[in-house]
């Protein structure tokens, strides 16, 4: 069997190990006096083989565990950063008028951010009980130059669909209402601690509609508030992640 001298720092030189039945012998050759020194290792192949897999494995799993924490902590320190993407949010004065409304937005950029809201209502005025929902897309454009969507101060465009089932609260006669129309509002966007959301809203809307009476009834119905000419407005509270 021919031998691979390899030289040390210690002026030795190290012939790779020689396997026998259940001996290793390794032989270390001292230049300066061409002495050579044997040592021998009386274990198999086979249980080398076995405290090799082993010692890799336990390796293997203090890596793993090593990179588990270091995600871990960018995550962490990724999430301390990072500022809220998005936004469910209610408005607080909505239940005064037998109504909830709610909304998400979600951040696309620094300046843009779209919103869909949603409502439901049993709202009665001048006679007339609407029961029914109202959708609202809108598309924020946040204009503050210290602050990044959705924060700030902003200016939204938006789209709204009403369906009502119509009731006179008089007589009892019934019928229905759907309207389609848009707006656009100005408001600000306050991030407490970036988790706890306040917006204030304000501004014009249109909504286009006719009330339909049912099948022989002669109803007439008062749907001035949601058709027509209005204002939009609310204050709304959520939560930020």
């Amino acid at each position: 069997m021919k031998a691979i001298q390899v030289t040390t720092t210690l002026s030795f030189s190290f012939l790779l190990p020689v396997w026998q039945e259940k001996t290793v012998i390794c032989r270390l050759l001292n230049p300066a006096t061409n002495y050579m020194h044997t040592l021998a290792f009386d274990f198999s192949p086979d249980d080398l083989s076995l405290k090799f897999y082993s010692l890799t494995i336990h390796m293997m799993k203090k890596l793993m565990r090593s990179a588990l924490l270091a995600a871990g902590v960018l995550g962490s320190l990724y999430t301390a950063h990072a500022q809220s993407q998005t936004v469910i949010k209610a408005n607080i004065f909505s239940p005064l008028v037998r109504t909830g409304n709610f909304a998400i937005e979600r951040a696309l950029n620094e300046n843009h951010s779209f919103q869909v809201g949603f409502y439901f209502t049993g709202f009665k005025a001048d006679g007339t009980r609407f029961n029914g929902i109202g959708v609202t897309p809108e598309y924020r454009f946040y204009l503050s130059d210290s602050k990044d969507a959705p924060a700030g101060f902003y200016v939204a465009p938006f789209l709204r669909y009403q369906n009502f089932k119509l009731t006179s609260v008089g007589s009892g006669g019934g019928g229905t209402l759907s309207t389609f129309g848009g707006g656009v509002t100005a408001g600000y966007q306050v991030l407490l601690k970036d988790r706890i959301a306040f917006d204030f809203f304000l501004g014009p809307s249109y909504n286009a509609g006719t009330a339909k009476a049912n099948d022989g009834s002669t109803e007439s119905f008062s749907t001035n508030l949601f058709s027509g000419f209005g204002l939009r407005t609310g204050i709304t509270f959520g939560i930020a992640f």
